[in-house]
């Protein structure tokens, strides 16, 4: 069975400012909100020391928080924990595909520069996919596609010369 770390906390409500920042906190952890103030992640040191900050954070808010590590009872309820975490970074993934595929419609000089930045936000969702979403491979692909059209278009054209050069002078 999986382990996990769990938050319960309570933030007084104003001003609500605090509460909406735990909340983007959270969200950029792709955290899953089991209930209101209740949020769970797979268990990992990282994950625990991110828990344990944001309840030290809430504290200093004049809030209460707690952190709890927590197996689950049964398959079903890991599987459907796991989906839940899958539900949230699938539609990430799905706009990057949507961005790398606008940029395979332009030529390599026109994306190199594009592809830095999509190839930043892949590496941002990549780093909170704790169960390794399908789309993460097709992703790799893609990117590693592309890539190899920019070195081809910087480099191709410079061995082609560089061998025309070369059989030139053999002969």
């Amino acid at each position: 069975m999986s382990q996990w770390v769990i938050l319960i906390y309570d933030i007084p409500n104003k001003p609500s400012g605090k509460r909406l920042n735990i909340w983007r906190k959270l969200k950029k952890l792709d955290a899953v909100a089991l209930q209101d103030a209740v949020f769970i992640l797979p268990f990992s040191d990282k994950t625990l020391e991110q828990m344990q900050w944001l309840a030290a954070e809430i504290k200093e808010m004049d809030g209460s928080a707690s952190v709890f590590l927590s197996n689950s009872l049964s398959v079903s309820q890991d599987e459907s924990l796991r989906e839940r975490f899958l539900d949230v970074i699938r539609p990430k993934y799905t706009g990057i595909l949507a961005a790398l595929c606008e940029l395979e419609a332009l030529e390599p000089y026109e994306y190199e520069k594009k592809l830095k930045h999509v190839m930043r936000d892949f590496l941002a969702v990549r780093y909170y996919d704790y169960y390794k979403c399908e789309l993460c491979a097709e992703v790799e692909t893609q990117i590693s596609a592309l890539q190899r059209k920019i070195n081809d278009f910087k480099y191709g054209e410079q061995d082609k010369n560089e061998m025309d050069y070369i059989s030139k002078r053999r002969h």
